[in-house]
Formats: C-alpha cells, structure tokens, sequence
C-alpha cells in the first residue's frame, strides 16, 4: 500500500541508482546493459534486496526462445476444511495457570492496583471453543538472521515475498526452475516452526507485458500455471511443509508504472484477467497438494485513486470464489475513518470485506497479511509508545473478528522509509512494539475467541474496552480504556494479570475483587 508519497518516490530514485550498481556487480558491466544473462550467478544473488522494497529487472534478449501454446484452464473443487475445537474450560475455575517468564528488558507497569476488602467471588460462563488464530509478522524476505529475530519476536507465522522471474528468468522447454535462491529461507523458516504464507509475484519479462499484472503474452498463463505446480510440489512437502499461497500483493492497484513495481501487484483494471489467473493457479496448487490454501492476493481495498474500490465484487461477479479460498486483505490504523461505519478499528473493515463477500452468496475465512500503526517521526516517544499499545488492540480485534490469521507490517524498518512500521529499527535495535509483541504472542499464541467484553463485565459505566479469550480451555481477558482513565473492578476469579510487556499488575487476592485505575494501554488477566 502508498505509506507515504516522498517515500515512495525517493524509494524509486534510489533503486535505479543501486539497481545498475549490483547489475554491474553481478554480472559484470555488460549486464548493465542488457547483455544475455548466461553468466548469471542465481545461487549468489538473495532473493529479496532490502526486505522487498526493491525488486531486480532482469534483460530480457530475444535469444530466450518461445514461449508455450496457451492452455485451457480447469477448476479443482475447494476442499472442506475441519476445524479443531478447543477444550471447554470450567466456569469459575481457580486453578493457578502456567507462568511464562518475560521478554527483558522491559518498561514499567501503567496499572496502579486499589484493594477491594469484600470476597465477593463472581462466575464467569464458560468460552464457545473455536480454532487458533495464525499470529505473524511480515518479514518480505532475508536470511537466516532475518529468522532469528523474527523467531525472537515470538511470531509463529510471516509473510515472505517469492519471484517467479528469479526461479525462471529464461523461457526453456522443458522449464528450467532455480529454486536454490529459495530453499535455505524456507528450511531457517521450518526449523524455527514458523508458518510462511507465500506471497507470488514479479512477472518474468517473457510471459507478460508488466512485472506485476496480466500474464499476457504467448503462453505465459500456462507457464504461470506449470512453475506454480512444480512450486508447491517441493515447498509443501518435508522439510518445508508451506502450505499457504498468496497470488500477487495488493492485486487492485491500477498503475503499473509508478508503483507496480514497488507494490507486486497491477491487476487493477484487469478483473476478468485476474480471475482467470486465479482459476489456473488454483488447479495447479491443487494438483501439487490438496492440502495447501490458495490466498487472495492481499486487496488495499481503500478509496485511494490507484486502487479500484470494485475489485473484490468484479472478480466474485466473474466467478472467482471458486479458485480461492481465504479473502485476503491489508489493514492500517490510518484508514480507520474509512470503516468505523461498520466496525472498531479493523473489525469494521473486516466486516466491510465479509459484507462484500456475502452479496455475492460467498463465505469466505479472512486473512489480514499487512496491519500496522507507524512510528513516525522515528524516535518519538509518545508515538512509540502508541505503536507498542497498538500491536496487542490490533491483534485481540482481529482475533475476536474470527480471521483466519493477521500479520503484523512490518518485522524491520526500512533506512528510505518516511512510515517506519518495524518491531525493529533499521539497526535491529527492537522498539517497545517489539516487546509489546513477544507479550502478546505468550498470551494470544494459542488463543480462540469468545465474545466482547461489556463495560458491565468490569463494574464500570463505560469507556473500556475488551475481549475474552479461551486459551488452553481457560479464560483470559484483554482489556484497555478507550479515552482516558477508567477505573474498573477485575473479578475475583482472575489468577493473574500483566501489563502489555509482561510486567506483572498486583492483584488483590484470590476471591477478592481488584479495582484498577485502567488507561488505553492494554493489559491481560488470567483465570
């Protein structure tokens, strides 16, 4: 998505400059110029430069051969998936939770506990059980340091970026495929349990007319369809086991000059196209393993002049619920005027999308692969402070929202970027969001969700906010004031409580009622 309009375009300018620097390196000055490329070193060149803010054009010599006959495409039923309940946890229990030490270093607590003298006990009903949420951060691409921290922010899932024109830059029959460039992202990824969805994109210059849109030249459909079989074939099974695939970033962007490149995806003004795209590749994952869940291609979907607000009920209204099967969108705080009409912060949007979904007859689960709440300006501490009070709002929502997964955008800065989204700094240094999220993935790594919290839950008239959680067959509860301080009363059932990184908010005693002065910094208590 546009984060931001100076830097964007200083983002351009300086990838032409570093674009002919490395060409030059890698391939020597001829390659710089348009020379074959048949001294490419595939295995030395990362398949991601600079966390995926720029993305390598490779020459493209008539020498490279013909590309196949167009095929036909078929459709694969989608498959039905079965869910896995929770444990239903007993109501009132009492019993004394599992304690999970704190990431350090870490920042102060901001609730201030009041006794409360009465042992007045209250029951609570028991959760609905549901399915676990995937909870992940964006990584785009990188190395096995890259996996590291990203393990160590406690993600359990990421979102990488794949280019079909780095596995196949050159048209040969039979195809020739250099996934090497790959293999070692997706083994650090695989070792350190971590669940990758996949995001295709970057057109080789042989089979379409654009990087990021329209597969429209001679062949270039069926070629699509081929390397994505021969694709899923090797990653969804042992050692890698990936098994989500995403179509193209933020498919609804009409302008494929300006910031196709950057953004992955131009199918904008091309709905029919993307549908038949979709009906290809979704035969094709198939065919390689049923397992696997075919992504959207993660939608804008926002009233910005280069996204096409229509796309979603184009692309349903020409038949294409049937070649996906999670809705894939993107999320940022920034637009949450645009949804407040149906929802709180991303469950209005979320609901704008299933609303979307639904006139079409269609019911979809919902991915959110990019949402985030910036730092800007870089080292302000009141707004880093709101960026760590965001991360555990952002993700409680979207699991209370039932989606089937929601990442956050993004594991790093970038140095050119104005919208610096990362846990991390563009020096590794981790921002208290990162910490705020290794918090967040102990308490909502396993969660399912229940309901809503009312204000009448916590003994106050209003201003708060808050959702209850079955974790593990046991309640816990996220819960912040939306304006201000609010005082509020934390049942006497509750074992424990912890503040947004971890730290550990007194409560009065077992049985006993705990008044808290609550602020918009979220905290969590246990039953």
């Amino acid at each position: 998505m546009i984060r931001g309009t100076r830097g964007w375009f200083i983002a351009m300018l300086l990838s032409a400059a570093v674009a002919a620097i490395l060409l030059s390196a890698l391939f020597g000055q001829d390659a710089a110029v348009g020379a074959p490329p048949t001294a490419l070193n595939y295995r030395a060149f990362l398949p991601i430069v600079a966390n995926g803010y720029w993305q390598r054009d490779l020459p493209t010599p008539s020498s490279w051969g013909t590309p196949p006959p167009t095929l036909t495409p078929t459709s694969t039923p989608i498959p039905t998936s079965t869910a896995t309940p929770s444990p239903t946890p007993p109501p009132g229990s009492t019993a004394t939770p599992t304690t999970t030490p704190s990431p350090t270093p870490r920042p102060g607590s901001t609730a201030t506990p009041t006794a409360t003298p009465s042992p007045t006990p209250t029951s609570t009903p028991a959760p609905t059980p549901i399915n676990v949420h995937l909870l992940g951060v964006w990584m785009g691409g990188g190395d096995g340091t890259t996996v590291n921290d990203l393990k160590g922010s406690g993600a359990a899932a990421t979102r990488l970026t794949l280019m079909w024109r780095y596995v196949e830059p050159v048209y040969t029959n039979p195809p020739t495929y250099y996934f090497d460039n790959y293999d070692g992202l997706f083994a650090a990824l695989a070792a350190a349990g971590i669940n990758p969805s996949v995001e295709i994109r970057g057109n080789p210059d042989w089979a379409a007319s654009t990087i990021c849109g329209p597969l429209d030249k001679p062949g270039g459909l069926t070629a699509f369809g081929r390397f994505l079989q021969a694709l899923v074939a090797r990653y969804s099974a042992p050692p890698y086991n990936v098994k989500n695939w995403e179509l193209y970033n933020e498919a609804d962007n009409t302008d494929p000059v300006t910031i196709g490149l950057y953004l992955g995806g131009c199918w904008g003004n091309y709905p029919n196209e993307y549908t038949s795209m979709l009906q290809v590749a979704y035969g094709a994952i198939k065919r390689a393993d049923p397992t696997s869940q075919v992504l959207f291609g993660g939608l804008a979907h926002e009233d910005v002049a280069v996204f096409n607000m229509n796309f979603i009920d184009q692309v349903l209204a020409a038949g294409g619920a049937n070649y996906f099967d999670v809705m894939n969108i993107h999320y940022y705080s920034s637009f949450d005027p645009n949804w407040s009409a149906y929802g709180t912060d991303v469950l209005g949007k979320v609901q704008a999308v299933r609303q979307i979904m639904a006139n079409h007859g269609v019911d979809k689960p919902m991915f959110i692969s990019e949402s985030s709440w910036t730092s800007t300006p870089q080292g302000s501490p009141d707004l880093l402070e709101q960026q760590a009070r965001y991360v555990p709002k952002v993700l409680s929502r979207s699991i209370a929202g039932n989606v089937y997964g929601v990442l956050w955008f993004n594991l790093l800065d970038n140095q050119n970027s104005d919208y610096p989204y990362g846990l991390l700094d563009a020096n590794l240094q981790p921002k208290p969001a990162y910490y705020a999220y290794q918090e967040v993935a102990l308490e909502l790594g396993n969660a399912g969700a229940v309901r809503s919290l009312s204000p009448s839950d916590l003994g106050a008239s209003g201003g708060i906010e808050g959702y209850a959680f079955n974790v593990g067959g046991r309640w816990l509860w996220v819960i912040w004031s939306t304006s201000g301080q609010v005082t509020v009363t934390v049942p006497g059932e509750a074992t424990s409580a912890r503040d947004k990184f971890g730290q550990t908010v007194p409560l009065t005693g077992r049985g006993y009622p705990t008044t808290l002065q609550l602020d918009e910094s979220p905290i969590y208590v246990r039953f």
